[in-house]
């Protein structure tokens, strides 16, 4: 099934495929199957559903022969933003990182189990920075790069992006207030006077819980797994109380480069599943602070009631886990 005549964000018009489109297709058709599921209805439409999804047009890429790229283009596989014909194309092969939807609804994250499509999301983040990432390296106002970066745990890169996206290194209107440059109260008047605009710290914001948190399936539809500290720097102390998918306030803390401890609180009751912060070692389960249970391997599973606090500790001594000493984070 294709889907043509569509635009991909504002510079790619009446295309094949656009990327946003099969994307977020991809997504919610998943997220659909498994509600009706849940819920018990319309049982009768999973077959329809199903047979749409799994005939779904791939998402193209720069070695598809109709993909929106320029005849010359000899760079590596990337995802594209569509297929020919289109009304219009612009803004390059690659997709415009505004919208970064590959990296989205669920289609490629660290939990994702199709490595095609894991080393197709890591190759088109690297051909955004041809020149590396540096102190240096300015984020747009509405780009997702940074948010990019920490869904795919590339802490190198967050190291740089998050802050760099706060700062608005770069202005980007000279026609704008200051050029369009960080005001006092952190916002700018990138669009003009009286439009006071906090997108970029929405961005940033975004990208500063998935380096620090994350609760994402293997794939659209499947179980949520968390993981704390996917994509921080080994050198930045922090500590946060962020939600993840469940209904799970989390709280951990990483000190020198290791990981405390989580703590989750239960809101809505139900499974839990636990990425170990620890690698593979023992950890210790305290339901309500009473001592439960010892679990193992690289996937903590476990069954929680709603409103229980649950902590998890390794078992044995952390320390030859320890990385470098701890600096003090240029994000607060």
């Amino acid at each position: 099934y294709h889907i043509r005549y569509a635009n991909s964000n504002e510079s790619v018009w009446g295309a094949r495929d656009t990327d946003e489109d099969l994307s977020s297709m991809r997504g919610v058709f998943a997220a659909l199957l498994r509600a009706s599921a849940i819920l018990d209805l319309d049982a009768h439409m999973r077959p329809l559903w199903r047979e749409f999804l799994a005939n779904l047009a791939p998402l193209a890429t720069s070695s598809d022969p109709d993909a929106l790229r320029s005849a010359d283009y000899r760079g590596t596989e990337v995802f594209a933003r569509g297929r020919k014909p289109a009304v219009k194309t612009g803004g390059g092969i690659l997709p415009d990182q505004n919208s970064l939807p590959m990296w989205f609804f669920d289609l490629c994250n660290l939990e994702s189990q199709n490595t095609d499509t894991l080393r197709l999301a890591n190759t088109t983040f690297d051909a955004y920075f041809p020149h590396s990432i540096t102190p240096e390296t300015p984020v747009t106002v509405l780009s997702k790069l940074a948010v990019a970066a920490s869904i795919l745990g590339r802490s190198e890169a967050v190291r740089y992006l998050i802050p760099n996206q706060i700062r608005a290194i770069t202005p980007e209107r000279n026609t704008a207030y200051r050029n369009g440059g960080v005001l006092a109260n952190r916002m700018t008047l990138r669009e003009g006077p009286q439009a006071l605009d906090a997108e970029r710290l929405g961005r940033a914001a975004q990208a500063l819980h998935l380096a620090l948190l994350q609760s994402s399936p293997a794939a659209p539809g499947e179980d949520a797994t968390i993981r704390v500290f996917p994509a921080w720097p080994k050198d930045w102390d922090g500590r946060f109380t962020l939600l993840a998918r469940g209904a799970f306030l989390v709280t951990s803390s990483m000190t020198n480069g290791a990981i405390d401890s989580v703590e989750l609180v239960s809101n809505a009751g139900g499974p839990c599943r636990l990425r170990n912060p620890w690698g593979t070692v023992d950890v210790e389960i305290q339901r309500n602070a009473a001592p439960a249970e010892t679990l193992n391997g690289p996937l903590l599973a476990f069954q929680t009631e709603k409103g229980q606090t649950i902590i998890v500790k390794p078992k044995k001594s952390t320390s030859t886990l320890r990385g470098p000493p701890g600096v003090k984070s240029p994000i607060s």
